[in-house]
């Protein structure tokens, strides 16, 4: 069984060479192929193998890896395993459902192990495989616990206002999310009720073009999902627009979210960081954690440790479990 296993495109060998070499220097086992496989193994079944056993696996993003079936199915494999580091050596527009995974840019990198973006990615792996972090469920930066999700908390006293955990990508809490949310028609929350998404929206939608908030985050929500519509990004972000300009902070936070990653909208950090605060200003405990790492990491802002530090205390007091995790690994 090996400590990490190193998902990559041919194309991209000598970078998952030096990768493996440096990585089990640090003392970890390193599985990728080039190495591992041996003449007469049946790859696709060695491989599956090697992904299910090993405790992290690193997908290496890349030009070439994202147009590459096979790295795309390895990571796959990985998220749904809960044992994902991502990382990009170039800046390739990441496949859909990645997106809003953390992904570490070594795009820096050299053969020097010092380097700060190397230094981040061994900081990561040693606290994913410590022994007191021996758990199967390995949780992303940048991913709330799923425990935390579609925690919905009243935003002073407008009850329309819901303030909503962070969507992950293909998470089927969104779906039981519109399900239980109350919607301003009865008809529409029958529809909600018997998860008919091609009805509700109908039904929704001129709530929505009437300015209601709620109801237009809601449909933002179902066009960047595919709920019973079409799925388009563009389209979302018009909506969370329309919601957020109205002070909803679960359409701020995850307008911040599409402007972070070029979802719908051209990538723009100095925007993510605008809706994020935004949010933040309203307890938003997901955009004060994401306003912690952009800080962090010095996107759209100079990076700041003591204001990553700070949103991060503001974000962990209202019970952000990322949060809480970050503060104890920055001690």
């Amino acid at each position: 069984m090996a400590d990490i296993f190193i998902s990559y495109a041919s194309v991209d060998r000598p970078v998952a060479r030096r990768l493996a070499d440096t990585l089990e220097a640090h003392g970890w086992s390193v599985w990728w192929d080039y190495r591992s496989l041996r003449g007469g193994q049946h790859f696709h079944r060695i491989i599956e193998e090697a992904i299910h056993d090993a405790r992290v696996v690193i997908a290496v993003w890349s030009k070439a890896s994202v147009e590459s079936r096979w790295v795309r199915d390895e990571a796959t494999l990985a998220l749904e395993e809960n044992k994902l580091v991502p990382l990009r050596i170039d800046m390739a527009r990441l496949p859909l459902g990645f997106r809003s995974i953390h992904t570490i840019d070594l795009s820096p990198w050299t053969e020097e192990n010092e380097s700060e973006p190397f230094e981040r990615l061994v900081k990561d792996l040693d606290h994913y495989l410590s022994p007191a972090n021996s758990s199967s469920r390995l949780e992303h930066p940048g991913i709330p616990d799923t425990s935390d999700l579609w925690t919905a908390t009243l935003v002073g006293k407008d009850q329309k206002r819901a303030q909503i955990a962070p969507i992950v990508p293909g998470n089927q809490d969104a779906k039981r999310w519109l399900t239980k949310t109350t919607a301003d028609e009865p008809a529409a929350q029958a529809a909600y009720d018997r998860s008919d998404y091609v009805t509700a929206p109908s039904i929704a939608r001129p709530t929505a073009e009437r300015d209601d908030p709620a109801t237009q985050y809601k449909v933002g929500v179902q066009y960047e999902f595919g709920l019973g519509v079409q799925q388009d990004f563009a389209e979302a972000a018009c909506w969370y627009c329309k919601a957020a300009d109205q002070g909803n902070a679960a359409a701020q936070y995850n307008l911040g979210s599409m402007y972070q990653n070029g979802r719908g909208v051209a990538q723009d950090y100095t925007e993510a960081m605008r809706w994020y605060r935004k949010a933040a200003d309203q307890e938003h405990a997901g955009a004060q954690y994401m306003l912690g790492m952009l800080y962090e990491n010095g996107k759209g802002v100079p990076m700041d440790m003591a204001q990553a530090r700070a949103w991060m205390q503001k974000a962990a007091a209202t019970g952000n479990q990322d949060a809480k995790r970050w503060l104890t690994k920055n001690n």
